[in-house]
């Protein structure tokens, strides 16, 4: 990883963790220690393994997954992406750009850049129905004062 995928790495890593109140953690977890922290389902986190979207996840002695810190950012970082909306093929692509290095910064840009445009316009569209929503509520308030008053 070079100096620039780290840097940013870790500022977005940080801010999710933040976001969803994960602290600074030097230990390992298990895989339902993980999926308790994170608020997914240990079933989640075999599929992401299974489907190449998170890294391999080393196994102890046991053979039982051992996740570490930047395994969780990683899943973080997929759940967020999925939370958002971004489908599963486009997180495989994204993640398969990842591996790739450098030479595919500006690739994994303008595939983060297209789902942001996505979601903006849901949140856009998300607005308007609030709107209506809320003018519904009001016109029901309005009938209520009426009957009250009558």
């Amino acid at each position: 990883m070079t100096k620039y995928q780290a840097e940013v790495w870790w500022i977005s890593a940080n801010v999710y963790n933040h976001w969803i109140g994960v602290g600074d953690m030097s230990m390992t977890l298990s895989i339902q220690e993980t999926a308790d922290k994170l608020g997914v389902s240990s079933y989640t986190l075999r599929y992401y393994e299974k489907e190449e979207i998170i890294p391999t996840i080393e196994r102890n002695a046991s053979g039982h997954r051992v996740y570490k810190d930047e395994d969780l950012e990683w899943i973080q970082f997929v759940t967020c992406l999925k939370s958002t909306g971004m489908p599963i093929s486009e997180i495989k692509r994204f993640v398969q750009l990842y591996q790739l290095g450098d030479a595919s910064i500006a690739d994994r840009k303008k595939l983060l850049i297209a789902h942001k445009n996505r979601l903006l316009a849901r949140m856009s569209k998300m607005k308007e129905y609030l709107e209506k929503i809320n003018w519904k509520i009001e016109h029901y308030e309005g009938m209520e004062r009426q009957i009250v008053n009558q």
